[in-house]
């Protein structure tokens, strides 16, 4: 890589080898208002769209601003900060960046020419519509990519599909999610090859990394423990984040503290046999649904097969796989999506179950069953008489859902699925708003929105996908389980405001913890090794940021 920045009266040259970047200080120092400045470009070796300003002093009044190609320029005004270092993001690949930094004294005009050419992986993104409307509220606003598989790197585009943010993974992650800290917008994300939260800036900094507990009760071998899918960050700084027991995929949460350690460990088969049978152990009328110990008929069930990511014991089941949580602080909620069942929300004090929102045929194909080891004696919820009194009455609920988030007032939003069979639903995929009165046990569909693509066929994603809703008043929708994968905004009156499509493949196309070719109908996936795991919209500068949650 060859990097070459010029200033107002200067010229230089950086030059990137495997780990190092060298200046030359004399050339490199400059000043704004008197305040001796430093630039450097990419400086952690992970994000090669970005680059750090550093003063020995604060400003009163910073302004940085990248030009953009299409009159898409990314700018922000730091006030009274007290930072010295400042991020800039929103480069391109190669091409000769114009950079302005400003006081209100003060502008220098920086060239920083990127000679990275766009990696051909990225090639295949094209906007199909934008009709985002151009507002102040909307400046610095990114679509935001968590791939996994074979790709395991985050990037980001602007709303003409071109990569303005770019980092590289040491590991595959989970669970992006945006806050801001210390005046700058950050991501924490789940390591997930190993119990570990990780968080860093928009240049690829490390701002803390949460090591999870070496040991728990429901004993996992040191080679298999890993966080996994979502985690969730509670006002008193704890996180609940999904782990997995012995015996399946995503059957146990942890909340942790900010350090790590565990202050709460739910095998959340014992919080729903307490509700139906006062008994946590007591495996009554359930036998056949939970299956998370070796206390219940699961152990004489013995299958070949394995599902990625699932501990090594030859008959372990993925009966849960909770593959998404939310929490509302002010009811002590607990939200989980099932893959396996659906909805579940639980009173977290009192560890029992409050009800379940469930498509009324749920089931799974034989393949399926096959491929998550489940028991042709398997029940669902609709087939257990314990669980009835539980099951919401009114609108159809969902089918192997995805990213479920509270959204407050009894209002909830997920990404339905609508079935796990690999056939591509003639009703697509749907993004769904819910509204759940719990006293009478009712749920209404408060918005919903099924996605037709260019050919007039609804948008199916049977796995990975994820739904998020805007400051703006709209939702976004990510269908990350077949390439070309699709992203879209979608306005409350269902006009589509944006609608991106992604034809992206991995350097070498292979199997991913995730991604392994198996008999149909899963395989019907593209197998190629990669998958958008989440997809945001969100700003790269703290003046308007989603939370995280």
């Amino acid at each position: 890589m060859r990097i070459v920045l010029l200033s107002m009266s200067a010229l230089f040259f950086v030059s990137c080898g495997a780990n190092t970047v060298e200046f030359d200080d004399k050339l490199n120092d400059f000043t704004l208002d008197d305040t001796p400045s430093y630039l450097e470009v990419d400086p952690y070796k992970n994000a090669p769209l970005s680059a750090v300003l550093r003063l020995k002093k604060p400003l009163k009044e910073l302004t940085i601003t990248v030009l953009g190609q299409d009159d898409s320029d990314i700018s922000y005004t730091w006030k009274d900060s007290t930072n010295t270092t400042f991020p800039i993001v929103g480069l391109y690949f190669d091409h000769t960046n114009a950079v302005i930094l400003s006081t209100p004294t003060d502008t220098k005009n920086i060239k920083i020419v990127i000679t990275n050419t766009l990696p051909d992986i990225f090639k295949g993104i094209n906007v199909r519509v934008n009709n985002r409307p151009i507002s102040p509220e909307r400046k610095n606003f990114l679509n935001f990519f968590n791939t996994v598989g074979k790709l395991t790197d985050f990037f980001a585009t602007d709303d003409f599909g071109k990569v303005r943010w770019y980092m590289k993974a040491d590991a595959e992650y989970h669970a992006m999610k945006f806050d801001v800290q210390n005046e700058n917008v950050v991501f924490s994300v789940l390591n997930s090859s190993k119990p570990e939260i990780v968080t860093f800036d928009m240049v690829g900094k490390t701002i803390r990394t949460i090591k999870g507990p070496k040991t728990h009760s429901y004993t996992v071998p040191e080679a298999d423990k890993r966080f996994h899918h979502d985690m969730f960050y509670r006002d008193n700084g704890n996180i609940i984040v999904l782990d997995k027991s012995q015996y399946g995929v995503e059957d146990t949460i942890l909340e942790l503290n900010p350090k790590g350690a565990i202050v709460q460990e739910i095998a959340i088969g014992e919080w729903i046999r307490k509700t139906i049978n006062g008994n946590k152990d007591d495996y009554t009328g359930l036998e056949n649904f939970i299956y998370d110990s070796s206390d219940n008929p699961f152990d004489e069930y013995i299958s070949p097969h394995r599902y990625p990511g699932m501990p090594p014991e030859q008959n372990a089941i993925d009966w849960a796989h909770i593959n998404a949580l939310s929490f509302d602080e002010e009811s002590d909620t607990l939200y989980l999506s099932f893959r396996q069942h659906g909805i579940f929300a639980f009173d977290y004090n009192k560890q029992e179950l409050k009800w379940i929102y469930i498509r009324s045929d749920y089931t799974l194909p034989a393949a399926n069953k096959l491929f998550y080891n489940f028991p042709e004696s398997a029940e669902y919820v609709y087939q257990i008489p314990a669980l009835a009194p539980y099951i919401l009455k009114g609108a159809e609920g969902p089918d192997h859902p995805h990213a479920i988030t509270y959204l407050g007032d009894g209002e909830l939003m997920v990404f339905d699925n609508s079935g796990n069979d690999g056939e591509y639903p003639a009703e697509g995929s749907r993004l769904l708003v819910f509204k759940v009165d719990e006293e009478n046990k009712t749920v209404s569909t408060q918005w919903d929105y099924r996605h037709r693509g260019q050919d007039g066929e609804y948008t199916y994603a049977q796995i990975v996908s994820d739904m998020d809703k805007t400051p703006f008043g709209s939702y976004i929708g990510t269908y990350g389980s077949r390439s070309p994968f699709t992203y879209i905004e979608v306005s409350q009156d269902k006009a589509v405001l944006f609608d991106m499509g992604l034809d992206i493949f991995s350097i070498e196309p292979g199997d991913s913890d995730i991604a392994i070719p198996i008999a149909c109908p899963m395989a019907r996936l593209a197998q190629n090794g990669v998958f958008i795991y989440r997809g945001d919209y969100t700003s790269i500068y703290p003046s308007a940021y989603k939370s995280r949650d």
